[in-house]
């Protein structure tokens, strides 16, 4: 399943929840200074969705990830479905007792004005530790730029 989980699931509550996303970031800097970007999808060990830009900070993602239970209980995994993902471990299940991260960083050399962008999407699933059943998944897509101007 895909996008936002029904609020029931053979008539018990779904303790996840997590929907498709896009995470735009852009950085500027002037010449001679490089220029970076960054767009991270973080899902925090205590149970919060965040997005983390550079520059722009962080943002909480409501009512997601863990809406019952316990994180150590669950566990992800991203997968590149197109494009670049430079953060984050691809491909592999990783235990959520621990804060995980995905996403795109960016660098144009100050030295050399113009624009620099990756861009990707990655499938976030969640699920039970230790089970093969998906309670949750999403596409989230990245598009990062840094611009280095004269």
């Amino acid at each position: 399943m895909t996008g936002v989980m029904m609020a029931k699931m053979g008539g018990t509550t779904n303790p996840v929840r997590i929907t498709n996303r896009l995470l735009v970031q852009q950085g500027f800097s002037i010449s001679p200074a490089d220029a970076t970007a960054s767009a991270t999808l973080e899902l925090l060990n205590t149970g919060q969705a965040r997005e983390a830009n550079n520059p722009g900070g962080i943002v909480n993602i409501a009512g997601q990830w863990l809406l019952a239970g316990s994180a150590s209980d669950f566990e992800c995994r991203f997968t590149l479905q197109s494009g670049t993902i430079n953060l984050g471990a691809l491909g592999v299940w990783q235990a959520l007792s621990a804060t995980r991260n995905v996403g795109n960083l960016v660098t144009r050399a100050g030295n050399t004005p113009g624009s620099s962008n990756i861009t990707g999407s990655v499938l976030v699933e969640i699920r039970r530790t230790g089970t093969s059943i998906i309670l949750g998944s999403a596409v989230f897509d990245f598009d990062v730029t840094a611009t280095v101007n004269i």
